[in-house]
């Protein structure tokens, strides 16, 4: 239910995941590794439809057949047993944190699709609050495929407590977000 559903002769499919399903005279079949990246590969037998949800974060998708879109899903008139192949973008982007939470307010977040990336003090030191990210410059991944994560290094500026009051800029440095 969390991941499919069918209505009628439609297959809805609402996340991603490597699964397999069968319910109803349809079964489907997705490879996938997403959130490692935006490639899911489905192939369903018994369905005239399929939807496909796409998610509220993905600017950017192609699949490989024609689709309409309605309420947020790409939908798909098949043929029995045919692969779909649905990529979305997964850009790393800052955002800009909601209001709702005081604490959290004037800061970014750093999101590439469905995973939001944290700064640790493992890989950037202590005093995280003393380091300002630079979000215009360029932002690399890098990938460790065999743990399925993924790295992202991006420019900041690191600011001593003696420097702040002075108003000084204390080293500009790389910071290092891994997803969770």
């Amino acid at each position: 239910e969390l991941l499919y559903g069918v209505k009628e002769d439609t297959l809805y499919i609402h996340q991603y995941a490597a699964s397999e399903a069968q319910w109803q005279g349809i079964h489907v079949t997705t490879q996938t590794n997403y959130p490692v990246d935006g490639r899911v590969q489905i192939r369903t037998t018994g369905a005239k439809t399929i939807a496909l949800r796409i998610p509220g974060w993905c600017q950017a998708f192609r699949l490989n057949k024609p689709y309409t879109m309605h309420d947020g899903y790409a939908y798909i008139a098949i043929n029995d047993d045919e692969e779909i192949i649905l990529d979305m973008d997964m850009p790393a982007v800052w955002m800009q944190t909601g209001a709702y939470v005081p604490e959290c307010a004037n800061k970014l977040a750093l999101m590439r699709g469905p995973v939001v990336y944290c700064l640790e003090g493992v890989d950037n030191g202590n005093c995280l609050r003393n380091v300002t990210v630079v979000p215009d410059a360029p932002i690399s991944l890098q990938l460790d495929a065999p743990a399925r994560l993924i790295t992202i290094s991006a420019a900041a500026i690191r600011v001593g407590i003696h420097d702040a009051i002075m108003g000084n800029l204390m080293s500009i440095l790389h910071v290092y977000l891994r997803s969770i």
